[in-house]
């Protein structure tokens, strides 16, 4: 649709909000439903190094492929940009015909079943399944002490750090490359360490690299503070997933994954509303620093937690 509405040149802004919902409401499902089925296409000791290897090969694209847009874009036109992503879909599509993974749901009554009673039964499996509900929220409220900083940070190395535009993009692309090592290293870190100590450490990680952001004053300071961040959350997101899949049952994994992702995407535009009227009224380095007091309490509270000695 967005393609055609560009060909006729009827595309408009209203129109790009609407089609933009759609496209997100297929993404986040897809992406619901390749967390549900991993485990019942791998083992569960293959399911960290399987995480790691997506975590690993979708830090890669998200390098590689703005880069890509960019130059079909100046080269050829919006349309050619479009038409590339519109037969990657097509090719997944036609990939995922080929999938075939058994219906842990066949047996199971559907009758009464609804969105909310699916959403009540998530949100029951995670609170009673202590070793999903504890990480749960950790990466939750974790989100949310990220999101603090995500939506300021452009501006804040911009105008305060005196960054150009090249520079803010060394930043970010520097970032990448922590996730993408840390994504690397995952499997070999866990031959050695059990999950809940890794799940520890990658908080303490992220905490390492807040405190830097605080202190940084050049941009080349930030780019290695998100370096470190960028490592640690990746770690955290691959070790959560993992325990997630293997907790829980195959039949109550989608819901649970679904729950327990709309509960942590939510934290972001709070976060976002938060630091945009923060940003207005009081300096922005005090929201680096509340940020961090946020992870470091996590880190405290977590250190001591029975979730890290049994997982």
């Amino acid at each position: 649709m967005i393609i055609l509405l560009i060909y006729i040149q009827q595309i408009d802004v209203w129109l790009l909000y609407l089609l933009g919902f759609v496209l997100s409401f297929g993404g986040a499902m897809f992406w619901s439903s390749y967390t549900s089925i991993l485990p019942q296409i791998v083992t569960s000791e293959q399911l960290i190094d399987a995480n790691s290897r997506m975590m690993s090969s979708s830090t890669i694209i998200n390098m590689v492929a703005p880069g890509i847009a960019g130059l079909i874009i100046v080269s050829l036109s919006y349309i050619a940009s479009f038409s590339a992503f519109l037969i990657g879909l097509f090719i997944v599509l036609f990939l995922t015909l080929f999938l075939r993974v058994r219906d842990y749901n066949e047996h199971i009554n559907k009758k009464g079943k609804s969105f909310w009673k699916d959403f009540k039964e998530g949100i029951l499996i995670l609170y009673e399944e202590k070793n999903i509900f504890t990480p749960t929220i950790v990466i939750l409220t974790k989100n949310f002490a990220n999101s603090l900083i995500i939506g300021i940070i452009i501006f804040y190395a911009s105008n305060i750090l005196g960054a150009n535009e090249k520079q803010v993009g060394l930043i970010y692309s520097i970032a990448a490359i922590g996730g993408l090592i840390s994504s690397l290293l995952i499997p070999k870190i866990r031959k050695k360490l059990p999950r809940g100590k890794i799940f520890l450490y990658s908080i303490l990680i992220d905490l390492i690299g807040m405190l830097l952001v605080t202190l940084s004053v050049t941009w080349w300071m930030m780019a290695f503070s998100f370096f470190i961040r960028t490592a640690g959350v990746t770690m955290s997101n691959i070790v959560y997933s993992t325990i997630r899949q293997e907790v829980t049952p195959n039949h109550l994994l989608g819901r649970v994954a679904g729950t327990s992702s709309l509960l942590i995407k939510l934290t972001m535009p709070l976060g976002l509303l938060v630091s945009g009227i923060w940003a207005e009224f009081l300096p922005i380095r005090y929201l680096f620093i509340c940020s961090t007091l946020i992870i470091a309490i996590l880190y405290g509270v977590l250190r001591k937690h029975p979730f890290v000695r049994i997982i």
